[in-house]
């Protein structure tokens, strides 16, 4: 019973001790991968802000542009000086990938940033977008457009109407720059963050896309829109996408978010494939199962030599035993027994040595008996 103890405080020890461990293990992996994910979603953050400015600077640009008084005097002036409104276009887009232009609808001349100038009419190439935008009356519209025709190099367009109420439509004033630009911002969100970035505009086409080999093609290709977008008609017959940001998940292991842009009249659709994240949860489960396999067998092991030197004891102990129930050589005189060295030891002490049992001493009725005889009386 004094060892049982041991070994049984040993043992709870022992599975207090890996169940700690594990725990501690599950705690530290699963707090390093939320610190990790934390990290990556500020980073996340940052780099759709940085990528929304970059997609709606043009925007602003072409506003800026639409709102200098210089280019409505110039047109209304007569476009005489050319040379000014070259000049304008050039200037505003210094120090930038970008491109200026002016169409004007009083001299129909399609004006560009470079110095060139080619006429508008109907067998001008690449300026049915121009008479398309009057017959619609359009006032802003970001699209785009392969000047052309050549397919490889698709730009962004980004026309704003210049109106007077006099002369009603004076001409498009716009910012042009290749998707090139754009897609290699989105490429690098894809690479970094496992997400996919689809534009789609006001008419269902998919502007930009990580994922699309060419741009400007039909959004109603992609199931993951056929399944989850709706889009009402206006009056005027155009298809437009629900504005309110919302989130859906309609195939396993991904997840879709989409947010529309007021800038550009897009909707940003993000695909979010979560096959990564479940991979490192994988891999945090079979760690922690790792782990509990080691304890098991630790705890295993450690029981196993727990057990070895319980038996051990157990035999030593029944072995102790039988030598108290053997013969025993003990004095006829003084009752010492003689032990395995040799000695001569008091009975109490052999029997201590041999059994664990412990001696308090006192006396029987016959003994205290003599002893108080013994003692004389006290003189008075």
């Amino acid at each position: 019973m004094r060892n049982l103890s041991f070994y049984v405080g040993m043992i709870v020890g022992v599975i207090a001790f890996s169940i700690v461990a594990s725990s501690l293990q599950v705690y530290f992996s699963l707090q390093k991968q939320m610190q990790s994910n934390f990290s990556l979603q500020m980073q996340r953050s940052e780099a759709m802000n940085d990528l929304y400015r970059q997609i709606e600077m043009p925007v602003h640009l072409s506003r800026w542009m639409r709102q200098d008084p210089f280019l409505k005097a110039w047109v209304e002036s007569g476009e005489q000086d050319t040379a000014a409104l070259f000049q304008f276009l050039s200037h505003s887009t210094q120090n930038s990938p970008y491109k200026a232009f002016f169409a004007s609808n009083v001299s129909r001349t399609y004006y560009f940033s470079d110095g060139s100038q080619k006429p508008l009419n109907e067998k001008t190439p690449d300026v049915d977008w121009f008479f398309s935008l009057l017959d619609r009356q359009v006032a802003e519209l970001a699209d785009v457009g392969y000047p052309n025709g050549d397919l490889g190099h698709p730009f962004l367009f980004v026309d704003m109407e210049i109106r007077s109420e006099m002369k009603g439509t004076l001409g498009y004033i716009g910012i042009a720059v290749e998707l090139d630009h754009f897609l290699a911002m989105i490429y690098k969100h894809k690479q970094n963050f496992e997400e996919d970035l689809h534009f789609v505009n006001q008419e269902g086409v998919v502007i930009l896309s990580s994922k699309s080999v060419c741009v400007n093609t039909p959004a109603d290709q992609y199931e993951w829109y056929q399944q989850t977008l709706t889009m009402p008609t206006t009056a005027n017959g155009v298809n437009v996408l629900p504005t309110p940001a919302h989130l859906w998940d309609p195939s396993p292991g991904s997840s879709f978010a989409s947010v529309f842009l007021d800038e550009l009249g897009w909707t940003l659709v993000m695909e979010k494939n979560y096959q990564k994240g479940h991979e490192t949860a994988r891999q945090i489960a079979i760690r922690s199962l790792g782990g509990l396999v080691v304890m098991l067998i630790l705890v295993t092991g450690f029981l196993y030599l727990l057990q070895k030197r319980f038996r051990a004891d157990l035999e030593r102990a029944f072995e102790e035993i039988h030598t108290l129930k053997g013969i025993l050589p003990i004095c006829a005189s003084c009752k010492k027994i003689r032990d395995d060295d040799g000695y001569w030891v008091q009975v109490e002490t052999y029997i201590r040595n041999h059994s664990g049992a412990k001696f308090t001493h006192g006396f029987c009725k016959e003994c205290a008996a003599t002893m108080v005889s013994d003692v004389p009386p006290n003189e008075p």
